[in-house]
């Protein structure tokens, strides 16, 4: 189990692979399959690096996240396609907003699963014998109290119930 988390987060955080996803969503956009937003962007990025300049430990994370990126070249080589790509496409409208969010969740996915080790992981083994017909609680959704809209609650209740019965039909 550990093992393919930590496979799926090596290909996940590629650059190879990220790239492909802002391709991708560009391609949506071109294809005029997806709409684009009609908002200045994501965010500001001017304000953004005024207010990280400001504050010693936002300095500090921001290091780490660049550094931890750059630590694998092959990072930088998709970042700047990705950079190219966005230039080429500029006739996308909000597609420098879409380039920095899509860096963004990529560089904080690399921050924060990267350097993932077997150590990270707290995965206790269910006894042996267990009965994977007991991983759906008979009263599973009376335990539903979060403090949440209700239309909420029972999306998330059908949603977990759904996969829990697919769990159990697969193994029984």
């Amino acid at each position: 189990m550990i093992d393919g988390y930590k496979g799926f987060v090596d290909g996940f955080t590629d650059g190879g692979y990220q790239y492909e996803r802002l391709k991708g969503y560009f391609d949506l956009l071109d294809e005029g399959r997806f709409v684009a937003i009609d908002a200045k962007g994501f965010g500001n990025l001017g304000l953004f690096l005024k207010m990280i300049v400001k504050n010693r430990s936002a300095m500090w994370q921001m290091t780490q996240r660049l550094a931890r990126f750059a630590s694998r070249p092959r990072n930088i080589y998709f970042a700047l396609r990705g950079l190219g790509l966005t230039l080429r496409r500029r006739r996308i409208k909000g597609g420098f907003g879409y380039f920095q969010f899509w860096f963004f969740a990529w560089t904080n996915a690399v921050l924060k699963y990267q350097n993932i080790s077997d150590s990270d992981f707290d995965i206790e083994s269910v006894e042996p014998g267990f009965d994977i017909r007991k991983i759906l609680p008979v009263d599973y959704q009376e335990t539903a109290d979060e403090d949440i809209p209700e239309g909420k609650t029972k999306a998330q209740l059908r949603a977990t119930i759904q996969q829990l019965e697919t769990i159990v039909a697969s193994r029984t």
